[in-house]
């Protein structure tokens, strides 16, 4: 099995390897005999035992030698890797794991790694009996199975293929476990198809090989940028070969000039979603993105000042979660990562009244001045000012200029201190013109958001594409394609206009079940997700869980004019897009020479990794790693075992 160990000091010394069962809950770091789950409302079996509570869960453990007993009972969710780990029953809401190896481990210096190859280890009347079982006692639960990376009779044992690291950052290291029916020669090559071997240098690897070759381990000190690509293991034997493949993504630390930025929104709210669509700062893997934006803050018209949404979230005061020191100290890990504060949004537009703020020179002053004052408190880079938008909802036509005149004036303080101010576009023709003066609001961002989704839903009546490529006929502006053109024609610049992307789709109740099927069904609302909770929207974590499930009965169709995909399930009707179609949207903001992408949001993307249903690859964040590939296409290494063509 594989795991990187980033520069970890008290892992393991180069030449010692321990085979590893499985991993525990987060705060212990001792094998795990037996789990207890009882009393869930909601049980999964998988790579992953995960469930919700209120449960009480008993862990029977083993510490020092001696087995202890650890009940406690908690209202959130929950997730234990089940690897090592043998399901022996599942009655009615109780399931019971007890572990299947006779390994033991030193818990002191050990990081856990979970074991892929179980479930294809347990044997077939077993699984059968499980599900049989489950079916019964659990109709509403969902399954996952989890093979190894190859399914030839050698087999790599391995859990992440794909890290992302900084250029310096001191050290990677992975193990990875090899089963083959003899003993196998264990090679490692480079992203050039070199033969890796122990290396001293600005860079240095060190290659371990067990004298059995059923495990080995690759470490690299000192990362750089060169070291970055598709490293290979080759593992021979008499009669077979085979090849495991692991990406490192090493990014630069110098700043982004002449660099394609990769905006990623996330919203606090999604702290409070139900089982797997609970999202935390810990969450948000900060290689992956340039700039973090939190969303949102408040306005507080009253008193003309920005203030928190969500008090008992952001802040600290009264036992409070503390989000946003919390996300602004991920610079201290990460420290080309700039962190904003995101004011305003969709619920803002619909509960408050900027222009009121806007309109009056003396509300304007105070207002900057407050958020001068919450971002140096706070430690935020930044505000995106997400007023959707001048001169709509409670708005009035004066609001055109007054957000000129507001901007100009966060400009001039936010110079001060070095603090980037974006905003939103709306991509509307109307919108466009009503709300912005192009050329001027230009002056004062650094970026502008070009909000290229929700072009269609289901209040029209009928299916429609989300985020359409291309239009659905020629006088069809409601595509991403055209709203670009549209904002570079209007004066946006380039270097600061950044393509938005969904991540997440629109769902339809069409009128009827089944063919004709597409785009323009006269429909209503779809039925409602289990995590986001929105008006027809479905996240991209809920979405691919449901189409991409080879138990589902989705059927999934690509539409050839939008160049987007489609699902439907009887009367369900699904508009969204997957890896294919954000990486054409990606291109497409390369071919116009934008800025770079901005994501609505991390928490809808597939951020656990739970729509891998055993296949190989990058689990977490697989929209957000097609679009930083497209946006750098080192990055698409091709998956091509080393021989006479490809080895240096």
């Amino acid at each position: 099995m594989l795991n990187p160990y980033y520069g970890n000091e008290d892992s393991n010394s180069d030449n010692e390897l321990v085979s590893i069962p499985g991993q525990s809950l987060s705060e212990l770091a001792t094998q795990m005999p037996t789990v207890v789950v009882e009393n869930s409302s909601d049980i999964r079996i998988g790579p992953h035992l995960q469930y919700n509570g209120p449960v009480t869960v008993k862990q029977y453990i083993t510490v020092n030698g001696k087995e202890e007993i650890k009940s406690s009972s908690d209202d959130v969710y929950h997730d234990i890797a089940t690897s090592g780990l043998q399901p022996l029953d599942v009655i009615g809401k109780n399931v019971v794991l007890r572990d299947c190896t006779n390994e033991q481990l030193d818990s002191e210096n050990q990081a856990w790694l979970r074991n892929r190859y179980v479930w294809s280890a347990v044997a077939v009347v077993l699984l059968v009996a499980i599900i049989v079982s489950l079916a019964v006692t659990l109709p509403g639960a969902e399954y996952e199975t989890v093979t190894p990376i190859k399914t030839s009779k050698i087999q790599f044992l391995l859990e992440h293929d794909y890290v992302d690291v900084y250029e310096g950052y001191k050290s990677v290291q992975w193990f990875v476990n090899v089963k083959a029916p003899s003993k196998p020669k264990l090679v490692w090559y480079g992203p050039d198809c070199e033969v890796l071997e122990e290396r001293d240098g600005p860079s240095s690897y060190k290659v371990y090989t067990s004298p059995d070759g059923k495990t080995t381990k690759l470490k690299i000190n000192n990362i750089l940028l060169k070291d970055r690509g598709l490293y290979r293991l080759q593992a021979r034997t008499k009669d077979d070969e085979d090849w495991a493949y692991i990406t490192l993504n090493v990014k630069s630390m110098k700043p982004l000039e002449n660099q394609h930025v990769t905006m990623c929104y996330m919203a606090e709210w999604a702290y409070y979603r139900q089982g797997l669509g609970k999202f935390t700062i810990d969450d948000i893997v900060p290689t992956l993105c340039s700039h973090v934006v939190y969303a949102f803050a408040a306005l507080n018209v009253n008193e003309n000042s920005i203030e928190s949404m969500i008090p008992e979230y952001d802040l600290e005061d009264n036992n409070g979660t503390g989000a946003y020191k919390k996300v602004t100290s991920l610079k201290e890990k990460y420290p080309h990562l700039k962190v904003l504060l995101g004011m305003g949004g969709w619920k803002e537009r619909i509960e408050k009244n900027y222009s009121v703020v806007a309109e009056s020179p003396t509300r304007r002053k105070a207002f900057v001045r407050s958020v001068s004052d919450f971002l140096r408190k706070y430690n935020f880079d930044g505000l995106d000012f997400h007023w959707q938008y001048p001169a709509e909802q409670h708005g009035v036509p004066a609001d055109k200029m007054n957000f000129v005149h507001l901007l100009k004036e966060l400009r001039e303080e936010f110079d001060k201190f070095g603090w980037l101010l974006t905003a939103p576009l709306g991509v509307i023709p109307d919108t466009i013109e009503q709300s912005f003066d192009i050329p001027a609001i230009s002056r004062y961002l650094d970026y502008m958001f070009a909000m290229c989704y929700s072009y269609h839903h289901h209040d029209e009546g009928q299916t429609g594409p989300n985020a359409p490529l291309y239009p659905l006929h020629p006088d069809d502006e409601r595509n991403v394609e055209s709203s670009i053109s549209i904002l570079l024609d209007k004066g946006v610049p380039r270097d600061k206009l950044v393509l938005a992307l969904p991540m997440y789709g629109r769902i339809f109740k069409m009128n009827h079940a089944g063919e004709p099927v597409g785009f323009g069904i006269p429909a209503v609302e779809g039925q409602r997700g289990s995590y986001v909770q929105g008006d027809g929207m479905w996240g991209y974590n809920e979405i691919c869980y449901e189409v991409d499930n080879p138990l589902s009965n989705w059927v999934k169709r690509w539409d050839n004019v939008t160049h987007t995909p489609y699902a439907y399930k009887d009367d369900q009707f699904m508009s969204y897009d997957n890896v294919a179609s954000i990486t054409e949207k990606v291109k497409l903001a390369l071919k116009k020479k934008l800025a770079g992408v901005m994501i609505w949001s991390l928490d809808m993307d597939d951020f656990r990794g739970s729509c891998t249903f055993g296949k190989s690859g990058s689990a977490v964040y697989p929209l957000l790693r097609a679009i930083n590939n497209a946006l750098d296409p080192t990055m698409s290494w091709n998956k091509v075992p080393c021989n006479s063509s490809t080895v240096a």
